[in-house]
Parts: structure tokens; sequence; C-alpha cells
């Protein structure tokens, strides 16, 4: 016959061994669930990236790009608005004044 200290020392390791595995069975749930979260917000950040490229920000139109004095700028199909990325329009203010004024006459329609 076993004896009770020996049954309590079994009974000890395990629920020692079944607390070690619950908690490593939490913190891997933990890191799937948050990997899943990470997951789905990156999702949804590129939908909602794709849902609003090149589209107009006043009326929501879809843009187009065009070429003027070695800027890409983009248009508004509809209310001709224009959207210049980053740095695009201080290239365009810190160039030469003669491609400056073919950029504007291009710009208006002029030329």
């Amino acid at each position: 016959m076993v004896s009770k200290q020996a049954d309590s020392q079994e009974n000890q390791w395990f629920l020692e061994n079944e607390r070690h595995l619950l908690e490593k069975v939490r913190l891997e749930h933990a890191h799937r669930l948050e990997a899943y979260q990470r997951e789905h917000e990156e999702a949804e950040r590129e939908k909602q990236r794709l849902a609003h490229w090149m589209k107009c920000p006043k009326c929501g139109s879809d843009m187009k790009e065009e070429h003027l004095e070695g800027i890409e700028i983009d248009r508004c199909t509809v209310c001709e608005g224009l959207f210049f990325d980053n740095g695009e329009l201080e290239a365009l203010l810190m160039g030469k004044q003669e491609g400056r004024f073919r950029f504007y006459r291009r710009l208006f329609g002029l030329d």
C-alpha cells in the first residue's frame, strides 16, 4: 500500500505539472491572439489604403498621374484638383524660374 505522504507528494507533483501546462497553453493562446489581431489590423489598414488609393480627397473620384516639368502630380479626373506628394511642390518652387513658368502654363492649359 502507498503511504499517505507518497500519495500527497504525487498529487502535489500533478497539480504543479498541470499548473505549468495550463500557463504554457495560456501564453501560447495569448501569443496567437496577438498575432491574429496584428494580422487583422494590418489587413484592415491595407483595405482602407486600397479604398482610398488614387482617390481625390475633395470629391472621391479617380485621380490620374501627370508628368509636368519632371514632377509627377496627381490630378482629379472630375474636379481637376491637384495633389503633390511629399517634396514635389518644394522641388517645383525651388526650380529655375523658367521651369516654374512652363509648369504653370501647362498646369493651367495655356500651352
